[in-house]
C-alpha cells in the first residue's frame, strides 16, 4: 500500500540524514508526503505533564501509521493539524 511505502521511504531517508530527526520533523514531512498523494493524513501533537514530554505522530483515518499505539496513549492530544 502507498502509505506503508511512504513510511518506509521516510524511515530510510532519516537513516542517511546526518542529524537526529525528531518526531515533529518526521511527522510533518510524512503528513506532507501523504497529503500530496491524496491520503487524509493528520499530524497529532500531544504532551504529558509529569515528567513533561511532548510527542508528534501521524494518523490516517484515525489509525496511527508511524508509531506504536501504546506509546501514544499516554499523551494528551493538544493539536490535530
Amino acid at each position: 500500500m502507498a502509505i506503508e511505502r511512504a513510511v518506509h521511504a521516510l524511515d530510510v531517508a532519516c537513516i542517511f540524514y546526518p542529524n537526529p530527526v525528531l518526531c515533529l520533523q518526521r511527522s510533518a514531512v510524512l503528513v506532507t508526503i501523504l497529503r500530496k498523494r491524496g491520503a487524509p493524513a493528520q499530524m497529532i501533537i500531544g504532551a504529558q505533564k509529569l515528567p513533561f514530554k511532548a510527542h508528534a505522530w501521524v494518523e490516517v483515518n484515525g489509525r496511527i501509521i508511524n508509531d506504536r499505539l501504546a506509546s501514544c496513549e499516554k499523551f494528551l492530544v493538544l493539536e490535530v493539524c
